[in-house]
């Protein structure tokens, strides 16, 4: 059987290689299809068929071109279809219409959003990323879930925790002004305690003036937040004309300031402190009255409560 005699080329396109019989005057690759005319001073040494490992073609400046551009292609489509989903929804902000509203005692309030969208963003879900345990000053974030046919020109949006009531930590720029009502109340609680109290049935005669207000405030192992007591100087005439000066204290739980700066307690829970001093005077118990013989006797026991510092 005779030998086919075969010549290779380089492709001048592509650079695969071209190969051809020998007496053929045109050669055509197999990787581009590129036609050339093969000219006597082009051919090179002749070589006969064997075996070839398979080889790819390299790639021309065109063939990269116009992979690009099927990739540019495939992007603008993309693009497209996006651009024309977005033409089809209304742009909106889901925030518009919302509002937060927080309540309770700053370090444990808690926050409500209020939506007062109409029509369908009516229907808008929101998240909060902290709904309690919240203090005045502190941040919350609140995520718009996607609806359908919208687009949201922002879908988180921060609010900053305020109105919430805190716990009283300072009498300092507070007036008696600010403080009538517990004056009034204090009132009450002392008529309460020095009523139907004497010696044999003989009332006392009793006048109470103003002294000062201590706030003691929890240093975080107290049961309450914060103590404020409204003390006196109270004189006491006895049956037998013997007159005495003592101290006493009405004590309030929990004293609140107000987002408007005003004051407030629970006012009936308002109690009188150190009930033994009358008892310890002979009173009976029926009949004994509550306080102190001294003004460093009272403040001495409010500086030894567990739990609380007085505060300026």
């Amino acid at each position: 059987m005779a030998k086919i005699e075969l010549i290779s080329l380089e492709c001048p396109s592509c650079g695969g290689t071209m190969q051809y019989e020998k007496g053929q005057q045109k050669a055509e690759c197999p990787y581009c299809g590129k036609a050339v005319i093969v000219s006597e001073e082009q051919k090179p040494q002749a070589h006969y068929a064997q075996p070839q490992p398979a080889q790819q073609p390299k790639k021309s400046r065109r063939s990269v071109m116009g992979t690009l551009s099927t990739i540019g292609a495939i992007i603008l489509a993309v693009l497209a279809a996006i651009g024309i989903k977005r033409m089809n929804e209304v742009t909106a902000d889901p925030f518009e219409f919302v509002r937060m509203e927080f309540s309770g005692i700053s370090g444990s309030g808690m926050a409500r959003l209020v939506n007062s969208s109409e029509g369908e963003l009516k229907n808008i879900r929101f998240s909060l990323d902290r709904p309690r345990g919240l203090s005045n000053g502190e941040s919350v974030f609140v995520t718009a879930e996607k609806l359908g046919g919208y687009h949201w020109t922002q879908s988180r949006k921060g609010f900053t925790v305020s109105g919430l009531d805190e716990a009283l930590s300072s009498l300092s720029g507070l007036n008696d002004d600010v403080f009538a009502q517990f004056y009034e109340a204090s009132g009450i609680q002392l008529e309460k305690a020095w009523k139907g109290v004497g010696s044999g049935g003989v009332p006392v005669e009793w006048s109470a003036e103003k002294h000062k207000l201590y706030l003691l405030v929890s240093d975080g192992s107290a049961r309450n937040d914060n103590l404020l007591y409204d003390t006196y100087k109270t004189t006491v005439r006895f049956p037998n004309g013997e007159e005495r000066e003592f101290y006493q204290a009405v004590c309030y739980k929990n004293v609140l300031k107000k987002a408007d700066g005003s004051i407030s307690a629970d006012y009936s829970s308002a109690s009188m402190e150190n009930w033994q001093l009358g008892y310890n005077l002979g009173f009976a118990p029926s009949d004994a009255f509550y306080g102190w013989e001294s003004l460093r006797e009272m403040e001495l026991e409010f500086e030894g409560m567990q739990g609380y510092r007085i505060a300026d």
